[in-house]
């Protein structure tokens, strides 16, 4: 009996290996962009709030660094498929245009974040409305769009 149990065992974990989420697949690629953009926002959040020491040449290439993953997942966002895990209302498909918008908004305050960081590197206090508006546009866009 300990055999067949053993057994059993095995197979339901191979069987449960292969029900991860697919690596190649759009839901999986954005959720990780996402997850990279939401590290790189506490660290700039860090800065800002003291938690870490501020490095003006740190926060500029962070500030870049966001603004270039802003770009990124939106493509990710193809038609949904059943059996998709994710958190994306069904008003992102529904809806694209407010979407867009929404995305428009979020691109144009990580570059409005980075000139700020460029031309007052120094200037903590001249950082933190943009770095709001970010934030801003993130949490807008989750309360329109993202299941909590």
């Amino acid at each position: 009996m300990n055999k067949q149990w053993g057994w059993l065992v095995l197979a339901a974990s191979v069987a449960l290996a292969g029900c991860g989420e697919d690596k190649n697949g759009p839901v999986y690629q954005r959720k990780q962009i996402f997850k990279q953009m939401l590290k790189t926002r506490e660290a700039l959040q860090g800065m800002l709030n003291e938690r870490t020491s501020y490095n003006a040449a740190r926060f500029l290439e962070m500030s870049r660094e966001l603004d270039a993953s802003t770009q990124q997942p939106w493509p990710l966002f193809t038609e949904l498929h059943e059996g998709d895990k994710t958190h994306a209302k069904a008003e992102v498909w529904a809806d694209p245009q407010t979407f867009k918008a929404a995305q428009d908004t979020m691109m144009s305050a990580t570059q409005a974040l980075v000139t700020a960081a460029t031309s007052k590197p120094s200037d903590k206090g001249q950082l933190r409305a943009p770095f709001n508006r970010v934030e801003q546009s993130c949490k807008q866009c989750h309360d329109r769009f993202r299941i909590d």
